[in-house]
């Protein structure tokens, strides 16, 4: 499980960084790439005049909102992340100073 959890914070931290890059670099186009992912209809293609929702979340609402998802789970991958490092890093020294190679037997 820890080296799950390991795998799936690097992985997602990877994820994030290149992600992050695409917000920085053009996140008109990941906005629309995301809309053509998800929906298979047009709905989503709202203009403000005619439709109230599109008037109550302008565009720096979802890029606002993005930063902020992006940056949480982010931050939930390192401290998932480093919990699980530091479990392998502690049950590895472990084994070594049971089996007796550890740094205080060698004094």
């Amino acid at each position: 499980l820890a080296w799950a959890a390991a795998g799936g914070s690097a992985f997602f931290i990877f994820l994030g960084i290149l992600l992050a890059i695409s917000l920085a670099v053009n996140f008109d186009w990941l906005f629309l790439q995301f809309h053509f992912v998800s929906f298979s209809n047009d709905f989503w293609q709202l203009t403000c005049p005619e439709y109230n929702l599109a008037c109550l979340f302008q565009p720096g609402f979802f890029y606002d909102a993005t930063k902020l998802l992006v940056g949480a789970t982010g931050t939930e991958a390192i401290l998932v992340g480093g919990a699980a490092w530091t479990y392998l890093w502690w049950r590895r020294n472990k084994a070594r100073r049971q089996a007796g190679g550890g740094e205080a037997s060698e004094a």
